[in-house]
């Protein structure tokens, strides 16, 4: 696997994590157990970053930043103000997503609202779809 999109992710989790008030070592929570289900609330820990392989993912309340390092990993998102994903055949879907930025192939992240506008996206791959639902 490649490394994450370098500056551009760096700028998109700075901007939300300055956005929220982070100080200099934000308090990001890092899953690591390939194929776990997993329900985390955002109103306590709203940093998330997932390093591993298969995997069921519900984000309730409000996140500043959720970051995926692997494949094949599915989301569910309330709220999100900056998306990294970097891998292959990664799903999310959100009710808000603010930024995205992929590295990868075959990723396919859904929102019905935008968090102010449409969001910035940036892509490096094949196949990967950000599209708005109903």
């Amino acid at each position: 696997m490649k490394p994450l999109l370098g500056s551009t992710l760096a700028a998109l989790f700075a901007a939300a994590l300055l956005a929220h008030g982070a100080g200099a070592e934000p308090d990001v929570v890092t899953y690591t157990t390939d194929g776990a289900t997993i329900t985390h609330d955002c109103a306590g820990h709203p940093r998330v970053k997932i390093k591993a392989r298969g995997g069921r993912y519900t984000f309730r309340g409000a996140c500043d930043g959720i970051g995926v390092e692997g494949d094949r990993v599915a989301l569910t998102i309330s709220s999100v103000a900056a998306l990294a994903i970097d891998g292959d055949g990664n799903r999310a879907v959100a009710d808000q997503l603010g930024s995205v930025a992929i590295q990868g192939n075959g990723n396919k992240i859904t929102y019905r609202r935008s968090r102010g506008g449409a969001p910035p996206v940036a892509v490096a791959g094949d196949d990967n779809t950000v599209i708005r639902t109903k």
